[in-house]
């Protein structure tokens, strides 16, 4: 499944390549050059779930930026767990 998507300003046109309900789901994306990998794991403990975000980018920018792009990865993650909890709670 082919996704297009806006993050920090970038046009990212990514697709899925991986979807297993309840346990992970992962995308590849490019953008400017740079190719990313994100993955996220879905585990169960304790009657609650425990959600792990896997991410790794490459190309020339990538490494340019690299200290950029790791300051704001936190924030980027955490605004995506905010949403992924809203819509589950819903």
């Amino acid at each position: 499944m082919k996704i297009n998507s806006k993050t920090g300003g970038a046009k990212i046109h990514s697709m899925l390549h991986t979807v297993e309900p309840c346990k992970n789901f992962g995308w590849t994306g490019k953008t400017f050059g740079m190719f990313a990998i994100h993955n996220w794991t879905l585990t169960e403990l304790n009657g609650q779930t425990i959600v792990s975000v896997d991410e790794s980018m490459k190309g020339l920018l990538a490494k340019l930026l690299k200290r950029s792009f790791n300051k704001n990865l936190e924030k980027g993650m955490q605004n995506w767990l905010d949403l992924l909890k809203q819509e589950c709670e819903k």
